[in-house]
């Protein structure tokens, strides 16, 4: 038995943070809890089709066993999926729309994007949203089915956003009769990362400040406790009935553009504190 673990940076174990490996990213710090070793197929910026393919990949090449445990994260449904963002550079799917034309220009890691540039204008100029959100509600019948033809197999499915960004999602009746090792709760990944903000401070402002979201897989320490015991609970006793809202903090940070605030936050056990973050903090003095 063992945990396998699928997504993006909401369930990756983040070199660039934690250069020390001092901390686990949170499903890591689960396995450990089961006493179980894990396999981390998940990559920050990448595709939920990036994620549906390293999981056929696993079950093609007979990876997951018939006890087996999967964390299995369901990302937005906005990132570049074409043979480069598979099997290349899954971690720049996410990148392009976030960018500017001059952002590109200039940085040496976008050199994919500015060859291709007017293709990938292109693409998402010419998505289909329906059909898109589409596509991604048949990842989660893939799941479903997987579970029901796999009754040893535990799955904690998890959606970085709530089903309406799939559209009107449940046309095929994906919540009807869910296989009981099939564990999915009604809580998104990512209304639980904004609400960690009290005002306009966020994400995005944060990242471009220093270059990345300091909260390792985008969470404060007491959120990432959360999201430890309630899988841990889950493995072990089945159900996500306390899967809510409210098991988790709010309302957490404010500011963090000084070195100060930063510290403030780490010292009050509200995030870890990686020498990198304070490195990029330490240029603005």
């Amino acid at each position: 038995m063992k945990l396998l673990i699928y997504g993006d940076s909401f369930v990756n174990h983040n070199n660039y943070l934690d250069i020390q490996n001092k901390q686990y990213c949170w499903p890591e710090k689960v396995a450990k809890n089961l006493g179980l070793n894990y396999i981390n197929n998940a990559v920050s910026g990448s595709s939920a089709e990036y994620s549906m393919y390293k999981f056929v990949k696993d079950i093609e090449n007979e990876r997951i066993d018939s006890d087996d445990l999967v964390i299995y994260v369901q990302t937005n449904g906005n990132r570049l999926y074409s043979s480069h963002f598979i099997h290349k550079e899954p971690n720049m799917s996410c990148s392009f729309t976030g960018l500017s034309k001059k952002e590109i220009k200039l940085g040496p890691r976008y050199y994919y994007f500015r060859e291709n540039y007017d293709h990938l204008v292109w693409h998402y100029n010419s998505i289909e949203p329906k059909v898109n959100s589409l596509h991604h509600e048949s990842f989660l019948h893939s799941i479903k089915n997987y579970a029901v033809n796999n009754p040893g197999v535990k799955i904690l499915l998890l959606l970085l956003e709530s089903m309406p960004e799939f559209g009107e999602m449940d046309h095929f009746g994906f919540l009807k009769n869910l296989p009981k090792n099939l564990y999915f709760p009604n809580l998104s990944l990512n209304s639980i990362s904004r609400d960690e903000f009290v005002d306009d401070w966020n994400v995005g402002k944060w990242s471009r400040l220093i270059g990345y979201d300091p909260r390792l897989n985008h969470f404060s320490r007491p959120n990432l406790k959360t999201l430890v015991n309630l899988t841990t609970d889950t493995f072990k006793n089945g159900g996500v009935k306390d899967w809510t809202k409210d098991k988790f903090i709010t309302k957490i940070f404010s500011r963090a553009d000084t070195l100060e605030e930063y510290l403030d936050y780490c010292n009050r056990k509200l995030l870890w504190c990686y020498p990198n973050i304070v490195e990029a903090y330490k240029k603005f003095r």
